[in-house]
């Protein structure tokens, strides 16, 4: 998840400005840099939109390059699908590392973050990235299908989630939920542990 990096230097940050000292304030101030890293993430939207329709519906391009489509296109059509995109992010992150910090503190009964060992790592990892797939994937779903759509339409979030609900039922807002937990998650939680722990390393062998 691409914004992991940024996330301890906000926490700090927010930490120090509130005074944390309490378990409930490390974790609240985990949630919130998760928040605002999830929130800031949106500001990449051209990037995603132009690799869902090359992905999904290439026809959408009618022969242009990226180039051309990045000169002659609105920047509201770069960000078409913000509002449920920046929702996406923002329950996402906010999500994993707030069950991340609430079960180092509650489970493993640790206040730092870089004291975890690699197994730790990846124990946490699959509950909090399992449970932020599960909770964002309906908002995935509709980012997608509001994305894919040829460049000019007007579908809009209430548009297309009254059209899932009404042709496919509830659990069209979690198709795809099956490749996302069991050959995305993985590659996820993997990476995830191994950055956690190699910046763990670092930190208690070259730290301050």
């Amino acid at each position: 998840m691409d914004g992991d990096g940024g996330q301890p230097i906000l926490k700090d940050i927010i930490e120090r400005k509130y005074n944390a000292k309490t378990k409930n304030d490390r974790i609240l101030c985990e949630t919130l840099a998760g928040f605002a890293i999830g929130a800031g993430e949106s500001m990449f939207m051209p990037a995603d939109v132009l690799k869902v329709k090359k992905q999904t519906n290439p026809a959408a391009f009618n022969n242009k390059s990226i180039i051309d489509i990045l000169r002659r296109e609105s920047y509201r059509e770069l960000y078409k699908g913000l509002t449920v995109t920046t929702m996406r992010n923002m329950i996402g992150r906010g999500n994993l590392f707030f069950i991340n910090t609430w079960m180092r503190e509650n489970v493993f009964k640790k206040t730092n973050q870089w004291d975890m060992t690699f197994v730790e790592y990846n124990i946490i990892s699959v509950v909090s990235i399992s449970t932020s797939i599960l909770l964002t994937a309906p908002f995935d779903v509709i980012k997608t299908r509001i994305q894919n759509r040829n460049f000019g339409s007007s579908d809009s979030m209430r548009d297309i989630s009254k059209r899932i609900l009404l042709e496919e039922g509830p659990r069209g807002f979690f198709k795809g939920l099956n490749t996302k937990l069991f050959v995305i998650g993985p590659k996820i939680m993997f990476s995830f542990s191994m950055s956690q722990t190699l910046i763990s390393y670092f930190e208690q062998n070259y730290g301050n």
